[in-house]
């Protein structure tokens, strides 16, 4: 097995030290059960079990203001960690892991393996998508749940006026159904 990422025990050591340098709750999936976690998230309960079973990350759910933002990610960072804004909760991963890591070392087994390049689609919705939008031939960025995208600066990327499962299902169906990337435009 390929690990690239810092194991959850090891994250959940260093935010707590993150959580007494910063002073911030940092209440993530490890402090919920999960019937909390399923109130808040609106999953069912299968669900948030499943989210909860995380191996090289954790999921801070307490909303924070951009300067609490900031002093999160420089205090993760003196603890090697890297924290990314996604839709609504926070993503807590070791240094250098991200998805577009993630999806290149999958690119390369693919390759690999067929003996012939292979083409990527990636499908985001927020700030912590944009490695994997990065990394990817056709990058695709569905609508929020206000309608709107967040400012990516991406080669080729294509805003799909869908929001959250919607836009998903709008690009992977046109892509399934031949259209390719030209059937779904830019937004």
């Amino acid at each position: 097995m390929c690990v690239i990422g810092l194991p959850r025990d090891q994250i959940l050591s260093r935010l707590a030290r993150v959580r007494e340098q910063t002073g911030l709750p940092l209440r993530g999936y490890a402090q919920m059960t999960d019937g909390e976690l399923a109130n808040l998230s609106g999953l069912s309960l299968a669900a948030a079990r499943r989210a909860r079973q995380r191996q090289f990350s954790e999921t801070l759910v307490d909303p924070l203001t951009p300067a609490e933002r900031e002093r999160l990610g420089e205090a993760c960072a003196r603890e090697g960690l890297e924290c990314r804004h996604g839709g609504r909760f926070h993503t807590v991963t070791g240094a250098g892991t991200d998805k577009g890591r993630a999806v290149r070392i999958v690119h390369e087994l693919y390759e690999q393996a067929y003996g012939r390049d292979v083409a990527t689609v990636g499908l985001g919705d927020s700030d912590n998508d944009a490695p994997m939008l990065r990394a990817v031939d056709y990058p695709y960025l569905v609508a929020g749940p206000d309608g709107g995208w967040p400012e990516l600066a991406i080669a080729g990327l294509e805003r799909v006026a869908g929001r959250g499962p919607a836009g998903w299902v709008e690009v992977v169906g046109r892509l399934l159904d031949g259209g390719g990337t030209s059937a779904v435009g830019a937004a």
